[in-house]
């Protein structure tokens, strides 16, 4: 963790404490499942269960999704 994020936590921390009383045990983990969370991979689950995980930046987002719509629209039209 650097420097600034550890700040940003003693901070929050600080201000969790004075709003609402917690034993150490219940700020340790509330600190984890934050930790969790932050680190955990989002995902897009279809109606048909599939799975797709999100990239983590939104450029590489971005990136994934113009080159699924540019393998949409390069594909040659199939007439019924």
């Amino acid at each position: 963790m650097c420097q600034r994020e550890e700040d940003r936590m003693a901070t929050l921390r600080e201000a969790v404490t004075a709003a609402v009383p917690l034993s150490n045990k219940d700020q340790r983990e509330i600190q984890d499942i934050h930790r969790q969370l932050r680190t955990a991979d989002a995902k897009l689950v279809g109606p048909d269960a599939k799975m797709q995980v999100l990239p983590s930046t939104l450029y590489s987002f971005l990136c994934t999704l113009l080159m699924g719509w540019s393998a949409a629209f390069t594909k040659p039209a199939v007439w019924v």
